[in-house]
């Protein structure tokens, strides 16, 4: 049902809605080295014209207050207005990831959600997944989207044996009835090695 650059996973066609929301939701690593994922990921949303279309944009962040403010204000100094809607000390995506399934039940749309990927750890192959990511669902956004305009209800990067990357076991998405209905088990496990377009679906 996908490949290993860009996965679709196949369900029930949710039709074209031109009314319909876009928003985005970021999780930033402020107590690492989140300067260059950072920059890299909202010069992208910026170049490429996502940025323009977003309806709603979300930052949530791990750090100390500090480190928070101060990757907060240099995404502001880009000339990007988010709106923080987690802030804490320790944990992990799950700070920011917990805040798309109430929007997911809500809103009737598609949203983004991406993370500083290597901000933990800058190692050559964790810098290779981020760029491929911010590549694939970012830079390439219209055929992401484009992709959940037909039959498809996620669109995202490094789709492996039914899930997106590594960690994806501990997050799940179900089919409903109603719409998507989303559930972040894990409280304490490390974070979830995926960003991913996520569509909404209203009866």
């Amino acid at each position: 049902m996908g490949d290993s650059l860009c996965g679709l996973v196949g369900v029930d066609s949710v039709g074209d809605d031109e009314t319909e929301v876009i928003a985005h939701f970021y999780h930033v690593y402020a107590g690492g080295q989140w300067l260059e994922p950072v920059r890299e990921h909202c010069r992208a949303l910026l170049d490429h014209g996502l940025y323009a279309v977003l309806d709603e944009f979300y930052v949530g962040a791990v750090g100390s207050q500090e480190q928070i403010s101060e990757a907060v204000g240099y995404i502001r100094g880009l000339g990007l207005d988010p709106v923080v809607v987690a802030r804490s000390w320790d944990g992990w995506e799950q700070e920011t990831l917990r805040h798309v399934q109430p929007w997911a039940r809500q809103a009737d749309g598609i949203c983004l959600y991406a993370h500083t990927k290597s901000a933990h750890d800058p190692s050559d192959v964790n810098v290779d997944w981020r760029e491929s990511m911010c590549f694939y669902n970012v830079v390439r956004w219209q055929f992401a989207i484009e992709g959940l305009g037909g039959e498809f209800d996620t669109a995202g990067c490094h789709w492996l044996d039914s899930m997106y990357g590594r960690k994806y076991r501990d997050w799940e998405i179900e089919t409903t009835n109603e719409r998507e209905t989303i559930k972040c088990q894990s409280q304490k496990h490390k974070p979830q090695q995926v960003s991913f377009f996520l569509r909404s679906r209203q009866q």
